[in-house]
């Protein structure tokens, strides 16, 4: 074997040597990214406000009727990335719930912030937070920040001139910086009105996607 022969083969080993060595460098370094993306999923799903009973449910895991088909393409294309607004409205029974948590679910899987919040619960929160603005501010804070954000069981609460402002300032604050919400709701479009107001009705009339389910309460089948 000539000189030059030798050369070349000594410097296929370095070059070979060194690919290899890279490549389980790179292999190395992907499944540590893999770890930190999985902690960070990890971590959002136990801050994305889903409640246990649904901590599970996705789309696939909702079986559409003829009466809820739209409802659950509209949640489908929220759960593929499509950024916008959503209202469900129907009985109680048909899946809103299921339905919202499964968005947030799902997103949380794409490693998107979110966040789930029942609504009864959320004016229970500000009411006791009342006397302490700070406190206030920063619940609000959050909710204006969040990138997406779903509401479940909107105007269950008794009306009053206060949750009017609750509802008004979410839905007006996410309208106008563009954040994406779905909304649930037993009511009613002229209900959801003199819960909400005037105000928010004509921001959800313009900017969401508004649909009617309907069908059995599948609790009682």
């Amino acid at each position: 074997m000539s000189d030059h022969q030798i050369r070349m083969k000594k410097y296929a080993y370095i070059f070979y040597g060194c690919a290899i060595e890279a490549d389980r460098l790179q292999e190395k370094e992907d499944l540590r990214q893999q770890r930190i993306t999985g902690d960070m999923i990890e971590g959002r799903r136990l801050l994305n406000g889903v409640p246990e009973k649904f901590r599970e449910k996705t789309v696939k895991t909702y079986i559409p009727s003829k009466e809820t088909m739209l409802a659950w393409q509209a949640v489908s294309s929220l759960s593929r990335g499509q950024s916008h607004n959503v209202l469900l409205l129907g009985p109680v029974g048909v899946g809103k719930s299921h339905l919202a948590c499964a968005a947030i679910n799902t997103l949380t899987e794409l490693a998107v912030e979110c966040r789930y919040v029942y609504a009864p619960d959320l004016l229970d929160m500000l009411r006791e937070k009342l006397t302490e603005p700070t406190l206030h501010d920063l619940v609000y804070n959050e909710l204006y920040r969040i990138p997406f954000l779903a509401m479940d069981d909107i105007g269950v609460d008794r009306d009053t001139a206060w949750t009017v402002s609750v509802y008004m300032k979410l839905i007006d604050n996410r309208y106008r910086n563009e954040k994406p919400m779905l909304l649930t709701t037993n009511l009613s479009m002229e209900e959801l009105e003199v819960a909400v107001g005037q105000r928010s009705m004509s921001r959800i009339c313009e900017s969401y996607e508004i649909v009617q389910m309907s069908g059995e309460d599948w609790r009682l089948r």
